[in-house]
Parts: structure tokens; sequence; C-alpha cells
């Protein structure tokens, strides 16, 4: 099935071959065309008489190296293009759809009514096992990450990314550890991530039970590597900015819209755990009620192991002793077998969790930042304290 609606979406799949149909109303006339080996023609119009759109298509027979563009006046502005077979948008193209076109090779969206390139598929992605790109083969997947997220707060995609790829971001990630960029991030917090709790309540606070639960500190360190000190072709940088990934977080958190950070440097980031220095995580909750990890190197029998309390914010919060809360999370503390490769999607405002101490090598991850806010981006007080430094770079940085 080339072309479907679902959730007031039109969408358009493209294979090696296939026939692709077009909605007319909008498009200057209805036809159809066939995608094959970066060649594409006009099989028929669906209504009589020619239409600029219509006439430029048929007119067009071109070689995978080549490329096709409709002039301006068929589609409001240059609007299609076509390379090694892949249909995008080029500037912008009004259309009247109300919702995403898209294709798998090269996509157009349709947002608001107005298109715009949303990118292929990452190579890195296995998107045989994940076609994010193509919801319809993945409503069922879908169906099932949204549910597991709703009840536990957690899902695990195991295999998201192709060997591969986690090989080629490891290798990125080496040379840019080797050439001096990272920041080591190291500090105290409680629970809920409040800096310096313990020295700024009264000692009387606590009782000769234990330790108050706001004044219980925990030790967090790793090293950071900014999103600005990537080069433009890393594969990292692709993933995140392709807009299948955005759009199946927002999707399985139910949220009404989702957008990449504005924050050229902690837009997506890696983060190095070294056994050298026993980094860890320590216990807390997120701020964020949503966050998306992608693991690209893990530790065995090393500690370094994600875990996690679920649906324990209420409970905890009620507590006034930390010794209550060891009490409470015993056999209830949770640790996904997760492993280069994985993806995994985390409401970490609910459940309490932590990156166990590091005791030998080096676990490797990488974390994407997206917000509810368009052009929301982290501020100064944190870009210091995890990156070291406020402005990037490079000036020409963007996310």
């Amino acid at each position: 099935q080339a072309l479907w609606i679902q959730d007031g979406l039109v969408h358009v799949h493209t294979s090696f071959r296939l026939t692709l149909g077009i909605f007319a109303h909008n498009l200057y006339g209805a036809m159809a065309m066939t995608v094959a080996a970066g060649t594409v023609s006009c099989l028929r119009r669906a209504r009589p008489g020619p239409t600029p759109l219509a006439s430029a298509l048929a007119a067009a027979s071109t070689r995978a190296s080549s490329r096709m563009a409709l002039p301006a006046r068929a589609m409001g502005r240059r609007a299609l293009a076509v390379a090694a077979g892949a249909s995008r948008a080029e500037g912008c193209c009004r259309c009247g759809l109300g919702g995403a076109f898209r294709r798998c090779i090269g996509s157009v969206s349709v947002s608001s009514g107005i298109c715009s390139a949303a990118g292929s598929v990452p190579a890195a992605v296995d998107s045989e096992r994940y076609p994010l790109h193509m919801p319809q083969r993945c409503s069922a997947v879908m169906e099932r990450y949204r549910a597991e997220i709703t009840e536990h707060g957690y899902c695990h995609l195991t295999g998201f990314l192709r060997p591969s790829a986690v090989a080629e971001l490891l290798e990125e990630v080496r040379r840019l550890e080797a050439s001096g960029l990272g920041f080591r991030s190291s500090e105290a917090h409680n629970l809920f991530l409040e800096e310096g709790a313990a020295s700024a309540s009264p000692s009387s606070s606590s009782s000769s039970s234990g330790v108050a639960l706001r004044e219980k500190e925990f030790e967090s360190s790793k090293v950071l590597v900014a999103m600005d000190d990537m080069g433009a072709d890393s594969k990292l940088l692709e993933l995140y900015r392709w807009d299948a990934l955005r759009s199946f977080l927002r999707e399985v958190f139910g949220l009404p819209e989702l957008h990449r950070s504005a924050d050229p440097i902690g837009g997506v980031y890696y983060n190095m755990f070294d056994g050298d220095y026993r980094d860890t995580l320590g216990w807390h909750f997120d701020r964020s009620n949503f966050s998306m990890n992608l693991i690209l190197q893990t530790t065995p029998g090393q500690g370094g192991e994600f875990q996690y309390v679920p649906d324990s914010h209420e409970a905890i919060s009620k507590m006034a002793l930390w010794s209550d809360v060891e009490e409470h999370i015993k056999g209830k503390v949770k640790t996904p077998e997760l492993s280069p490769g994985s993806l995994y999607l985390f409401a970490g405002s609910r459940s309490l969790h932590r990156v166990s101490p590091v005791t030998q090598g080096k676990r490797i991850n990488a974390i994407f930042t997206y917000v509810e806010a368009e052009g929301a981006r982290l501020n100064e007080y944190t870009l210091r304290k995890f990156f070291g430094r406020t402005e990037p770079r490079r000036p020409s940085a963007t996310p």
C-alpha cells in the first residue's frame, strides 16, 4: 500500500519500485508516478487537461545521477526535486494537505500547509526492524511502546542501531576525546537534583534513625562531548535530526508537540563513564518527563548498569528519611539488559533511577534532547555545569 491516512496524516511509502498516487485537489491535478532506480515518470492524470505539475512530471525522466526541479508555478514555489529516486522538498511547497506527507527514501512533510524536507532514513538505523518512518507498518510496535511507557515509564528498542553504525559512533567519540574535546562534570545532589541541600539544611533535620531525605547526597560524574564538537557529517547528528525519531518520541509519550532543542551545545551529546574515576550517575528523579538514550558501549560485570524503581516518585516524595527509601525500594529495583545499539525511552520524573558506578572500562551512551517548547535551550548555569562553557566553539553550529 503506497498511500494511506492515519491520525489525520497523509503517509506515502516508496520502496525500490512502486506506483505512488498523489492527491490532486491542491496539487494542480492528480497523477501517479513510478519511482525506480532513480527514474521518475508520469503515468496518468486523474482529470483531463494539462496542469503545470502534471506537465513537468510528464516531461521528467531522469537518471539516478541527475536532478529535476519543477518550475515555481507548479506548486507555489521551488517545490519538488528528484535525485537518485528520492523526492525532496526544495524551498517551500504550499499544498493544503493538513498533515505529513512522507516517503522512505526521501520525504516531504506537510505541517500547517507548508511542505519542507524531512530527510531520508539514516543508514545507521535497522529500519526493517524499526520502520519509524512508516507509521502503518510500525503501528503495532508503536502501540506496544506507548502501552509500556504508560504502564512502566520505560521502553527498550534493542538493536535499534546496526552494529556497523555503533562502531562508527564509537570511533567518532574516541577521536573527539583523543583531540582533547569533552568536559568532565562532577556534582553532588539529592534525589530531587537539588545541589547543596545537605549543607543548606540544618543538621537537626537528621535524626538518630537516619539522614533526612533531602539531605542525603549522591555523587555524579562523567565526561560529556558536546554537539558542536561533532563533525557536520556525524551520524549521531543525522540521527538526532531525523524527524521520524522525534515523531516517535512524541507519539509514544502522547505529547501535543515536540521539537529539537535550539541549543547548539547540548542538543545531542555523548556521555562517557570511566572506570578509572568510578564514574556514576547517583540516584535521582529527572526534572523532565521524558528522555531518549542511545547505548553504544557497556561494561558487563563492571558496573555502569541503568537501574530504576518504577513509578516511585509519589511514594518516595512523602518519606522523611533516606533509610525509609532504602527499605521501600528493596526488591523493586529493575536492571534492564542493555546492549550496544539499544535505544530506550524513559519517564525519569516518575521513577527513581541511577547508573551504578563503573569499576573498569568505559560506558558510553548518547542523549537526545527534545523539547516541548520550540526554541527552548539550556540556561547558562546548566551549560557551565555539564559542558564547561556557554558559547559554541563554532558560531555557525546549529541543532
